[in-house]
């Protein structure tokens, strides 16, 4: 059952370099996975992105969603029908970023941008049907990735504006609201390669999740990511921590509705289940 079409990265940059290249080998692996990969991005990469993101002399100067897109060709993944954008997320296009069907995944190093899409996943929720968003963030000494989910046009997880006050509250700007001196005088993100690496891992093993399951149901894999919806890694006590962030109910409508799907896949249909044998999610 192909719950997802599309995968769309928002925000090349240091946690996108470590997330790259074992998201795009995720699209490789098993049935009914998504063929379309979206990267957005309105930045270029400039020559102080080398000490912490994946780039080499070559791509100084050249937008970083078409490297990435570039990157993916030479990878060899025929299978996947790959589009840059070259922009920063708005309330402009947010629309043809945030697709139904669909899962992204959020590296970007602002607040302002993170509310915006956390603030559209909620509001157009029925409308995205089934939907991920999978944002990965850190700091110098901490880092985390949290799981918006949609399922089945309901809410199950909160938004990460709803969790993290900084975000619900930010004091930042969005990029694509400055201007290019603007954007230039911006402050280099206080991170680390080991921080970036880590949320990237954080951000992959949910995405892995979602896309295949193992060998686990559909049922299993939305209440394991809906019960640990939220990671956080501290490196001052190199501990690993997660939360729930579970709309309340939403255990209960999971329940329901793959009971409900499971009912309606069992029942004689010649054409979609010519054979007796359940079909599992």
């Amino acid at each position: 059952m192909k719950l997802f079409r599309r995968v769309t990265a928002i925000g090349q940059g240091g946690i996108w370099s470590y997330l790259f290249e074992g998201g795009v080998r995720t699209l490789n692996f098993g049935e009914n996975m998504p063929t379309e990969v979206v990267f957005v991005d309105g930045d270029q990469f400039s020559f102080t992105n080398i000490q912490r993101q994946s780039m080499t002399l070559d791509d100084e100067a050249r937008m970083k969603a078409v490297v990435y897109a570039e990157r993916v060709a030479a990878m060899g993944m025929t299978n996947l029908k790959v589009k840059p954008i070259m922009e920063f997320v708005t309330q402009k296009n947010i629309q043809r970023v945030i697709v139904p069907n669909s899962v992204v995944l959020s590296c970007v190093d602002n607040q302002k941008s993170r509310k915006l899409m956390a603030e559209y996943v909620r509001e157009n929720a029925k409308k995205l049907n089934n939907f991920a968003l999978i944002s990965a963030a850190n700091d110098e000494t901490k880092c985390n990735a949290h799981a918006h989910l949609v399922f089945g046009g309901k809410e199950v997880t909160l938004g990460m504006d709803e969790c993290h006050p900084e975000i619900k509250n930010p004091t930042d700007k969005n990029p694509g609201e400055l201007s290019c001196e603007e954007r230039a005088r911006l402050p280099g993100g206080g991170q680390t390669i080991a921080a970036n690496h880590k949320a990237a891992g954080f951000a992959l093993e949910y995405l892995g999740m979602l896309l295949s399951g193992g060998n686990r149901t559909l049922a299993d894999v939305n209440m394991d990511i809906v019960t640990k919806s939220e990671v956080f890694y501290d490196f001052r006590h190199m501990m690993a921590d997660t939360s729930s962030r579970a709309v309340p109910g939403s255990l209960d409508y999971i329940g329901r509705t793959i009971a409900a799907i499971r009912a309606d896949l069992k029942k004689p249909d010649p054409v979609r289940n010519p054979v007796s044998k359940p079909i599992s999610l």
